[in-house]
């Protein structure tokens, strides 16, 4: 992990508590060892979200950067027949302020995320989706796509799921699709 801010430690009797935040993507590069402290080490490769693009675009298919951008447009302002524009964005806040499980969590997370990428970075827009979505503590209005966003190997992958969670969210706290 690499950090982001100050560690936030607690303690209470035997447990200590650190918070930390992850802010680059990495792939596991070596052998997996086990350290006698408890934790896994290995080495590392970190990933950077541009470089893929760019290879994306220069690879067999360089019309999928562009659905990915055109996607990740989607998330801001979709056209409807009722000459109406949807934000999904918005109104997956909109509905989570309605559904937060404490007053003020969805103003700290996006304190927290900070702002959303522009659709010329598909795959970080994806990632702040999944961040949103899902955050921690959770609040149980989404499926998780973290996993699913990490394994992804394009851009378009991620925001095909960043756009599917989103909308299937919003989906279940309208109550037009509840998922459990």
């Amino acid at each position: 992990v690499t950090v982001l801010e100050k560690p936030i430690f607690s303690s209470s009797g035997k447990t200590v508590t650190v918070r930390l935040q992850g802010g680059r993507r990495f792939r596991i590069a070596g052998e997996l060892a086990n350290n006698p402290g408890g934790w896994t080490e290995s080495r590392v490769e970190f990933l950077d979200s541009t470089l893929q693009e760019q290879d994306e675009e220069r690879g067999s298919n360089p019309l999928d950067l562009a659905i990915a951008m055109s996607l990740a447009r989607n998330l801001t302002s979709i056209p409807h027949e009722s000459n109406r524009t949807q934000n999904y964005v918005e109104e997956w806040l909109s509905l989570a302020r309605q559904n937060q499980r404490s007053e003020g969590q969805i103003n700290i997370l996006l304190e927290e995320l900070g702002e959303m990428p522009d659709d010329g970075s598909p795959s970080e827009c994806a990632f702040w989706i999944g961040a949103l979505i899902n955050p921690l503590p959770a609040l149980g209005v989404a499926m998780e796509i973290r996993p699913g966003l990490l394994l992804a190997t394009t851009a378009r992958e991620r925001m095909e799921i960043a756009l599917e969670g989103i909308q299937r969210s919003i989906s279940h706290m309208n109550g037009s699709r509840r998922m459990w």
